[in-house]
């Protein structure tokens, strides 16, 4: 789960990120692009941690 979460975060993310942000935001949007690709990769994390909980126990 974390090479997936790795992979999405650094490169899925930032990719749909720079590609959208910036039609929304300008210029902002690509400096923005990071921290949105950050949140995204948070909102996986949660949604891998509450799916695998039963599994794992934590």
């Amino acid at each position: 789960m974390a090479a997936e979460i790795s992979v999405c975060q650094s490169i899925l993310f930032e990719l749909i990120a720079v590609v959208m942000l910036p039609l929304i935001l300008g210029v902002d949007g690509i400096w923005v692009s990071v921290d949105a690709a950050n949140v995204a990769a948070v909102i996986l994390s949660v949604y891998f941690w509450k799916r695998y909980q039963p599994r794992y126990g934590y």
